[in-house]
């Protein structure tokens, strides 16, 4: 079973190997809010994170408070608190879908432990949607490092609620899984997998859902495709007596990616084809640096449709690597980046987690033990840049990577995040500070990156040879060349045109003739373009 992993060696083929020290990420201490290491949490954009965690409230019962927080301001833009008098909810997970919070839990009510979804708006407001999904196990209460219930959004109408349960089908426990349609409310029924400690599922383009599964010898996989449920398990290759755990993604190709892991960093990965049949040998994926299991304190991975991010805290910073997907030739991947953060905690670090925002964009974020209470920080992540930095052409930018000084000779626009050139005077657009692509209609480029008006130093031409009498004249002022269009009178009548193109020197470069048989030219027009090698002529005959 060895021979059949391969080791993958990055190679910098196509993409450099980016690496930087990154100091600015933010801390989140709010007065009156304690965090707790298991919290759930998921970005609003990137100024806000929505935190569902789990508090003591009336009578020790548990209550799950929900709210959520502006990071560049570390404040509480809002909070609410789930749960009653006589009942405990707590062991939440949480969804942000189609501008909607969907948030999965465990009410407790007498010895009844069931699991219920609510929605809420993006301001904490309640829509009066609750479903009941049946019961949970009484581990729930007292296991606290297995996350009982997992919400996936599967599609943009289409998510998928997993609860851990007491086996029917399956002799001792068993996963129980429910698609609903919030849109429509259309709720499915419950379909049984087996026992396991983690569990993952994602959905290709072809509507194909897959589901990974994990413990500590074997790799579950299911498929669920018009209604037919089918599983297998496959050996895990990792020989090691810690939590292994999985997860699953669908890429742009509806190809389907399996990672597994442990609390060791030793990261396993295949892929398989868009009917998730198997279609690679198991990959193992080497960390820049090897850490040994007493070292190692945290790690995460996240999939995208395209990128493997992998995230650890080994020994006094952070570590980051990209890996493309896609880029995948003669059994290597070929592009990789690798970026690390510089902690001023360097123990003590829970919880790392990888919460992805939208356009390769994501909030990486941990808890830091601090005496008897937790703190919160988040870092922004750009995957579009090579390596995390300030914007092109931007100066000084604040701990989320927003610029706040552009360059000398831009200007920032603060919607967008752009540093925009600063034109020359008269300049009518240009793509950089230092070039004006184009002037404004009667000014010329000089090579000085200037737009001026011509000078009175003006040069005597004659353009036309012709002995006939001349009609209407114009001229088109290009940056390189001048256009000069006139008619000429054949037996009193304007016959045809004659287009001349000259360098700025007068120098003929071309001559064009229009004219139609036995028609006169009765009058024409001619419009500029902003492209240099285009101009339109408007004729009448």
């Amino acid at each position: 079973m060895k021979n059949l992993i391969q080791t993958i060696c990055f190679f910098l083929l196509q993409t450099a190997l980016a690496q930087l020290m990154m100091h600015k990420y933010n801390q989140l201490e709010i007065k009156g809010i304690e965090f707790d290491w298991s919290a759930r949490t998921m970005p609003i954009g990137d100024q806000q994170l929505l935190i569902a965690q789990n508090i003591r409230g009336y009578d020790q019962l548990f209550q799950i408070q929900l709210m959520i927080i502006d990071i560049g301001k570390n404040d509480v833009v809002k909070q609410i608190t789930i749960g009653g008098v006589d009942e405990s909810n707590y062991c939440p997970d949480i969804l942000i879908m189609n501008d909607s919070i969907f948030i999965a839990f465990v009410s407790e009510k007498g010895s009844i432990l069931n699991v219920l979804v609510k929605k809420f708006n993006l301001f904490l407001e309640d829509s009066r949607i609750e479903l009941n999904l049946g019961t949970t196990i009484q581990e729930v209460k007292i296991i606290q490092k297995m996350q009982f219930i997992c919400l996936f959004q599967l599609n943009k109408n289409l998510l998928t609620v997993l609860w851990y349960a007491q086996g029917k089908e399956y002799p001792t426990k068993q996963w129980n899984m429910i698609l609903y349609n919030p849109t429509t409310g259309v709720k499915g029924e419950i379909l049984i997998l087996p026992d396991s400690e983690f569990v993952s599922v994602t959905q290709n383009n072809l509507g194909i859902i897959a589901i990974a599964q994990s413990n500590n010898n074997n790799i579950i996989l299911s498929k669920l495709f018009e209604g037919k449920l089918t599983t297998r398990s496959i050996s895990s290759d990792i020989y090691y007596f810690h939590q292994q755990r999985v997860t699953i993604r669908s890429l742009s190709t509806n190809e389907f990616v399996v990672v597994r892991w442990t609390n060791y960093i030793d990261i396993i990965l295949r892929r398989f084809d868009r009917d998730f049949e198997a279609s690679q040998s198991p990959f193992r994926i080497l960390a820049k640096e090897f850490c040994t299991i007493d070292r190692i304190q945290q790690i995460d991975i996240s999939l995208t449709d395209s990128q493997l991010i992998l995230v650890n805290k080994c020994q006094e910073e952070i570590k980051i690597q990209q890996i493309d997907l896609l880029n995948f030739h003669y059994n290597q991947y070929n592009s990789e980046q690798y970026r690390q953060i510089d902690v001023d905690n360097k123990q003590n670090l829970y919880s790392i987690q990888i919460n992805y925002i939208n356009h390769n964009r994501l909030l990486l974020r941990w808890f830091t033990q601090q005496f008897n209470y937790y703190t919160l920080s988040v870092q922004l992540i750009d995957l579009n840049l090579k390596i995390n930095e300030c914007i092109l052409n931007c100066d000084n930018c604040d701990n989320l990577f927003k610029c706040q000084e552009c360059n000398k000779n831009y200007q920032l626009d603060t919607i967008k995040n752009h540093c925009n050139p600063i034109c020359p005077d008269n300049c009518l657009y240009c793509s950089d500070a230092t070039y004006c692509d184009r002037c404004k209609l009667g000014y010329q480029y000089t090579k000085e990156n200037l737009c001026v008006s011509p000078t009175n130093d003006f040069k005597e031409l004659k353009v036309s040879r012709e002995t006939e009498s001349k009609g209407k004249g114009k001229i088109i002022n290009k940056d390189l060349f001048i256009i000069v269009i006139y008619s000429v009178y054949q037996s009193d009548k304007q016959q045809y045109l004659v287009i001349r193109k000259l360098d700025n020197q007068g120098q003929l470069l071309k001559k064009v003739e229009l004219q139609q048989d036995l028609q006169a030219l009765v009058d024409y027009d001619i419009a500029d373009s902003f492209d240099d090698d285009v101009f339109f002529i408007f004729i009448k005959w």
